[in-house]
């Protein structure tokens, strides 16, 4: 159950900010450490 919490909290910090072109406030190397993640994924690009 507290891994689904965590990944849950990851999943609403990356939307409620990177994702938005935003800064993580008080803590920017999360923010960076999550853009690089994502851009490290492979995804299907719509058309």
């Amino acid at each position: 159950m507290f891994a689904i919490v965590l990944v849950a909290g990851v999943v609403m910090l990356y939307v409620a900010f990177p994702h938005r072109g935003q800064d993580v406030p008080a803590l920017p190397w999360v923010g960076a450490a999550m853009k690089k993640t994502v851009d490290a994924v492979p995804t299907i690009d719509q058309r």
